[in-house]
Parts: C-alpha cells; structure tokens; sequence
C-alpha cells in the first residue's frame, strides 16, 4: 500500500487516502513515458532530461525507495515517476498549495513549503518526511538562492549516503540579473560571473578532489565534504553523496611531498581536519569504522 498525503505545516491541515500499489511494473522506457505525460523537463529541447537519468536510474526500477522532487507544477512529472517506479515512495514539495489538487500531486505524498526557508527545511519538512531519500530532484524554483539553499541542507540531512541529488535547469544561471522568474527577479547571472549556481557547482569539482589541492576546501560549507562525484549535462548537475566505501578515502594523501607548492595540501600530511562532533561525515565514517 502506498499513502497519500497533503499536508502544509504551517497550518497544520492534513488529509490521508490510502489506495492500492499496482502490481505490475511499467516496462516503457522513459522516454516512451515522457511521450505519454510531457512533461516540460522532458519535452523542451534544452532539458530533455530523459538523455540523461536512464543511467543513474533503471536500477531503481524494481527496488523499493523513497524519493524527493522540488516543484510539482502540474503534476505530470509525478505521474510519470508513480509509472517509471513502481515501488517508489514518492514525496513532492511545493510552495504552491493548487498543486495538491493536481492528479499526481494526490497521487503522492506532498509538504507545502519554500524550498529557500532554511527553518522550514531544518524542521517541520523533515519532521514530516523523515528524511531518508535515495533520490532529490530539485525542479523547483531556479533561483540561486533556492537552489543553493536546498542543497546545503537536504544534501546534508535529508539525502541518505550513496543517494543522488540532482540540481535541474541550471540555465538560469545564464539568465540577465532582473530577469522575472516565477513571480521574483533574477540576482545573479551571467556568463562572466562567478557566484552563480552553475560557477559553484564547477568550484566542487576541487572540493571533490580536494585531498591533493586543499583539505579544508569547500564552497557551500562542511555539506560539501559529502560529495562523492559531481557530473554535469546540457542544463543538469548530478551529485553523488558519499557512503560506508568512501570513508576509506577520507585518508591524507598518500604522497603530499609530491605536491606542487601552490597546493595547501602539500603542507597538510599531520592534517586532522574537522573535528567528529561538528562534522557528520568524519562522525559517520567513525561510526562505521567502530
């Protein structure tokens, strides 16, 4: 059985159907499945998403998971995510209380909030949901304030080690400053500048690797310490979070004497880096190894 669930903490109404899980999965592709729902993440040609997610998530399709998506819009996505995997325990997050009202949003369990109120992140969303998802899709909002936002606190508390968190329509960071999106004005974006989405998401790649520039490095924060692998397609970003196989790594490198001069690594062989307390991955890697 599945559960179906509008809540908005805020007010705290809430409503529960419960409804039969089907018993027979979809074999369709997904990309038959975009051509049967249209969504606008796969029908523009400047997403076209379908390109890329088959890689990451065909072997999700006969595995029960839970899974997040920001941004509901019509509710088209969500049903062809109920298709695609019918196992999945699906949880849609919207600032917008009409898309509780949409086929897949009833179709789904659902939290009315913003995705850029850290409080509400840190507290009644996750309260409401447990956190604990193998997959985040952020389609939300674009901004970078939301974007960013969300990343640093759902990758961190909400996403489970060895999960994937997708950032969707990173072209925005392209977009003019002022530019009217979704009822609020761009605040950064360019080409040339270095403080959007897309610029931090290239700065994480060193973060990624940063056992032989700089230990210390980061660009959102300790968050970024959990990215195992970072990947980039047309308008996408794909983040890996780090798991158990990973700790292993969180070693010094090997041979910092073999480091240029210019690398802060180098200098850091007796390096402890963050304390287990104050950061959770070398507290989960503890807990592991004990």
């Amino acid at each position: 059985m599945s559960r179906m669930q509008g809540l908005n903490p805020m007010c705290g109404v809430e409503s529960t159907t419960v409804v039969s899980r089907r018993d027979v999965k979809s074999r369709k592709a997904l990309a038959e499945l975009a051509e049967i729902y249209k969504p606008s993440k796969f029908t523009y040609s400047h997403a076209a998403y379908q390109r890329f997610y088959p890689v990451i998530f065909e072997p999700y399709r006969d595995k029960e998971f839970k899974m997040l998506e920001i941004g509901i819009d019509t509710g088209s996505g969500s049903l062809l995510w109920k298709d695609y995997f019918p196992l999945v325990d699906l949880w849609g997050l919207d600032m917008n209380q009409a898309t509780l009202e949409t086929k897949g949003g009833q179709s789904i369990s659902m939290v009315i909030g913003s995705q850029s109120n850290r409080s509400f992140l840190e507290t009644d969303f996750l309260s409401v949901t447990g956190g604990g998802f193998d997959i985040i899709i952020d389609d939300g909002g674009h901004h970078f304030e939301q974007q960013s936002l969300s990343y640093q606190v759902l990758f961190e508390k909400a996403l489970k080690p060895g999960g994937w968190y997708i950032i969707e329509d990173i072209e925005t960071s392209f977009w003019g400053k002022g530019q009217a999106l979704y009822g609020s004005s761009i605040t950064r974006g360019g080409c040339e500048i270095k403080d959007t989405m897309f610029r931090a998401m290239q700065r994480l790649t060193e973060v990624v690797n940063k056992k032989f520039i700089d230990n210390d490095r980061t660009v959102f924060g300790t968050v970024d310490h959990w990215v195992k692998s970072i990947m980039f397609g047309s308008n996408i970003v794909i983040l890996q979070k780090k798991d158990e196989q990973d700790c292993f790594s969180e070693n010094l490198y090997t041979w910092p004497n073999r480091l240029a001069n210019d690398c802060p690594a180098a200098l850091q062989a007796n390096h402890t880096s963050y304390p287990p307390e104050k950061f959770t991955l070398h507290a989960f890697c503890s807990r592991v190894s004990n």
